[in-house]
């Protein structure tokens, strides 16, 4: 199926490119590897587990999310990595998801100038969604959307009470391993905390309406300056009995 040639595309990386909203050059996903994702996530969307056990074998996955978290700005990668990662929680090959979850991801991705091998997923998702508790919309780093999106996918595994869950008892049996992980996905944790804001009215809370107990207190509000519905029907009356009517301004 030529994946060692998939394998070598993702790990081709493109020469920085400068962008309007930074003085300084960035590092650049590339079209080619957006594309080879795509491909990743087309093998990988009918679950055949031929078909997932020769990805795995490649470690197309591991490398797809990691350059998915390195590059906050391509909603066109997040999107297509998103994809991969359902699928891979929906997949009956233990081998495909269950080195995600460990150090390395399973492919012995590092991070820094000692070679240290990278946290697992769920860990690296945890650790920098915690970044942005309490930080204004818009302050946030630039990759929380997408790690927010992939940790409702790792949470849907493990949600029994949801019937439009993935549910998979075998992610589920891995994460709950994670202390940091239960933690973090916890009633009133933080991934409760970042989806509650998430998922608020747009623009924000909804202003509470004042209830107001009569017209009285709703005319001293205004500085006197309104008249209640008995003044406005008796001021109507009057103008009846004037022969006038509310309309002809008195002519």
């Amino acid at each position: 199926m030529h994946l060692d040639v998939l394998a070598a595309i993702l790990d081709l990386v493109p020469r920085e490119v400068t962008m309007q909203y930074v003085s300084e050059p960035q590092p650049a996903v590339g079209s080619h590897r957006v594309w080879a994702t795509e491909i990743v996530s087309m093998l990988l969307a009918p679950n055949h587990q031929a078909v997932d056990n020769l990805v795995a074998s490649c470690k197309l996955v591991p490398k797809v999310l990691a350059i998915s978290l390195g590059h906050p700005l391509c909603s066109a990668l997040h999107t297509r990595a998103l994809r991969i990662l359902r699928s891979c929680c929906v997949s009956k090959v233990a081998g495909l998801y269950g080195p995600l979850f460990t150090a390395g991801m399973g492919a012995g991705l590092t991070v820094g100038e000692g070679g240290e091998l990278c946290p697992s997923l769920q860990q690296q998702l945890a650790d920098r969604a915690a970044l942005a508790v309490g930080v204004p919309s818009g302050r946030r780093d630039r990759s929380v959307g997408f790690v927010l999106e992939a940790c409702k996918v790792l949470r849907a595994c493990c949600d029994e009470a949801n019937r439009d869950s993935i549910l998979n008892t075998n992610v589920r049996r891995l994460l709950q391993m994670d202390a940091k992980w239960s933690d973090f996905v916890s009633e009133g944790g933080v991934l409760s905390q970042l989806c509650k804001e998430q998922e608020g009215d747009l623009g924000g809370p909804r202003a509470a309406r004042v209830q107001m107990e009569d017209s009285n207190e709703l005319a001293e509000l205004a500085g006197g300056g309104l008249i209640s519905s008995h003044e406005i029907l008796a001021l109507l009356h009057g103008m009846g009995a004037l022969g006038m009517s509310p309309g002809s301004g008195g002519n």
